[in-house]
């Protein structure tokens, strides 16, 4: 297999093309339409630095590392634009790597992401009344049981301004008890900056182990759903969620109902992928006014507004 890396002022493309090292004609047809594509929503022209243009030979195993180690890459990518969590469909292996689910003594409880090796982000409330991290796991995969990897939780972080019964400041960060391996099934979402702004165009999908309606009935298989963001000044609405919506919250889901998190999808990831298709953490399963309810959507954390908290404590 041949990689093609051009580095553009501080960005890294990477192109991979099974075609033998002997047809370099048709291995550079193949990388500018892959760079085209990957490049059509670029602004300006980049900076090239022609002695930096490298072209070696890797083999499978190498590439799938290479892969594996980037942040926010789904090598099984069904589910890209597919349209229940309420209203979707199960997620098939690799679609979602990231997604985590949380169990206190053995039994699924909330969702968590991978952001690195070692540490997980999920909500706060996951961990109210569960505090103590010798009785919580950390399970990875598609389905709860059997799952692919199984963790420990060697530290629990809440954040300090978290009060229940307010849905404010609903994060916390958890460290495992040792690293996971990356691997196609199993690695970590990219963080956005904290100056990202969302907008209504953004692709957004909702992953979960947790009802499908309003009853806390976990499901084996994870589930996933693309939903739309909403602005806050419309999610503030009185018919909606009246003011209750802070600069540290986002709304995503659907006015008309029926595509939503539910109950065990609390500390999940919804995510959101840049126009190169790398993945990024937009928001932590908060609350809501029950499942899938028209003018109720889901109320996220607002994970930009927690850059600074989330690598604070965890380094990432």
């Amino acid at each position: 297999m041949l990689i093609k890396e051009k580095i553009a002022q501080d960005t890294k493309y990477a192109v991979t093309s099974d075609v033998a090292e002997e047809d370099p004609e048709t291995t550079n047809i193949i990388i500018q339409r892959v760079l085209h594509e990957k490049l059509q929503d670029a602004v300006g022209s980049p900076n090239l630095n022609l002695e930096l243009f490298v072209l070696k030979k890797i083999n499978k195993t190498e590439t799938d590392d290479f892969l594996s180690n980037c942040c926010g890459t789904r090598r099984n990518k069904t589910a890209k634009y597919r349209v229940m969590v309420v209203g979707g469909t199960e997620a098939q292996e690799d679609e979602w790597p990231w997604q985590a689910s949380l169990r206190w003594d053995g039994r699924h409880r909330c969702g968590a992401t991978l952001i690195n090796g070692t540490w997980l982000v999920s909500a706060a409330h996951c961990f109210r009344r569960y505090k103590d991290p010798a009785r919580w796991t950390a399970s990875f995969g598609v389905t709860l049981m059997p799952p692919k990897i199984e963790r420990g939780l060697r530290r629990i972080i809440v954040h300090e301004n978290y009060k229940y019964p307010s849905h404010d400041y609903d994060i916390s960060v958890a460290e495992l008890s040792s690293p996971v391996p990356y691997t196609n099934a199993v690695h970590r979402i990219c963080l956005p900056d904290a100056s990202y702004e969302f907008h209504p165009d953004n692709v957004m999908f909702v992953t979960g182990f947790g009802a499908l309606r309003n009853e806390n009935i976990s499901q084996n298989c994870l589930q996933q759903v693309q939903v739309d963001f909403i602005d806050t000044e419309t999610c503030n609405q009185p018919q909606i969620y009246n003011n209750t919506i802070t600069p540290r919250m986002l709304c995503a889901g659907s006015l008309k109902g029926n595509r939503d998190a539910c109950l065990g999808d609390s500390g999940g990831p919804l995510v959101t992928p840049d126009a190169r298709d790398t993945w990024y953490l937009a928001g932590i399963v908060s609350w809501g006014d029950g499942c899938g309810a028209p003018n109720k959507p889901s109320v996220y954390t607002r994970v930009t507004a927690f850059r600074g908290w989330i690598a604070s404590k965890t380094g990432v």
